[in-house]
């Protein structure tokens, strides 16, 4: 991922989309700090792209094999609809699980979205951990802030090896309930994306 991308790879132009120049110099940004190890905050304007730019950045690291997840994605319940149509169009080879839901529905989808193997996560409406040692079956798990908070005993047992808040300006209260709840969570790797001009004191 250190190497520059001088233009978009075949496997982004056998989806028929075509990047901004600027949507490819963010997507150069983003594999060459993930290939350092340092934690971003991708701060553009609104309607700028910054969804197609973290998803062509996933999917860079899942088709050339360097990661293939699993990837965690917090983000408000109005934008989550957008999110999976940039995954179905941008990164069709991923799977990715939306997870939310009354208790019932997120139950199911634990029992049969999560794991390969019957025992990996308890079954019932309770969130519990997922097992160590089982092959999880999604790359991408979606979700909002409520579902991290509320469930954090299923979700903060997985290792996840990105994070991708969207309006991750809800994080700048380090005493919220949210950024608790986060830090608590096993991460690899952090992209924050906002389209709200940061305060130089934050």
């Amino acid at each position: 991922p250190q190497q520059r991308l001088e233009q978009q790879p075949e496997y982004l132009d056998s989806t028929g989309g075509r990047l901004h120049p600027y949507q490819l110099e963010g997507l150069n940004w983003l594999r060459f700090s993930w290939s350092q190890g340092t934690d971003v905050i991708l701060a553009d304007e609104m309607g700028l792209g910054k969804t197609v730019q973290t998803v062509t950045f996933l999917y860079s690291l899942f088709k050339e094999n360097h990661t293939r997840g699993p990837f965690l994605i917090g983000a408000p319940l109005s934008t989550i609809v957008n999110w999976e149509r940039e995954f179905e169009f941008w990164a069709p080879e991923m799977y990715c699980v939306t997870y939310l839901g009354p208790k019932e529905s997120r139950a199911v989808i634990r029992e049969h979205e999560f794991s390969y193997d019957d025992n990996a996560i308890r079954s019932g409406t309770k969130a519990t951990k997922v097992r160590q040692g089982h092959k999880l079956k999604f790359n991408v798990l979606l979700t909002s802030y409520e579902m991290i908070c509320i469930d954090a005993a299923t979700l903060g047992s997985v290792d996840w090896h990105i994070l991708v808040i969207d309006e991750a300006h809800r994080l700048k209260s380090n005493q919220s309930k949210f950024f608790k709840t986060l830090s608590d969570y096993p991460i690899k790797y952090k992209v924050l994306l906002t389209g709200t001009p940061l305060q130089n004191n934050l």
